[in-house]
């Protein structure tokens, strides 16, 4: 009987393997779909950063500080949090959008750390409408028992 056992095995393993290997490796291509997959795929085509505050320094770390803009009149908020001279990734970074007055127009966001840039980012304001604003970032960095507050000018 030890050659039926060997036959069933064998059959076993050979199924296995033709099964794994007929579907396809592909990976998923980015939006624009050039194929290359060196970004993250979920990214979007954005204009540069447009930096503010560049390497505020804040105990022993430096916050910068800026946003994207997009063609339909909204703006990205980004923070870059480094301590050391590396990238921190355990800061928690809000923004929100504040009129001339320092009237909050637009409510509080959380950003999401996005390790390929090193940056906070996500949420989006809308200043279409508002000929005067500024971005109020709120920046809770690990160790320290109060936020950083600090407001840059949108340009228009």
């Amino acid at each position: 009987m030890p050659t039926m056992r060997s036959a069933i095995i064998l059959c076993t393993v050979t199924i296995l393997l033709s099964t794994g290997c007929s579907k396809s490796q592909n990976p998923p291509t980015k939006p624009n779909g050039d194929g290359d997959n060196s970004e993250n795929i979920n990214a979007t085509k954005r204009e540069p950063v447009e930096w503010i505050e560049d390497g505020m320094e804040q105990s022993d770390s430096s916050i910068s500080l800026g946003y994207y803009t997009d063609k339909d009149g909204t703006i990205e908020p980004v923070a870059k949090v480094a301590r050391n001279s590396k990238p921190a990734a355990d800061a928690m970074v809000f923004h929100s959008l504040v009129n001339a007055a320092g009237e909050v127009i637009s409510e509080e966001i959380a950003t999401v750390y996005e390790t390929a840039d090193s940056i906070y980012a996500q949420g989006k304001h809308s200043v279409a409408n508002n000929a005067s604003c500024s971005i109020r970032f709120r920046i809770v960095l690990a160790g320290q028992p109060a936020a950083v507050v600090k407001e840059i000018p949108v340009s228009q």
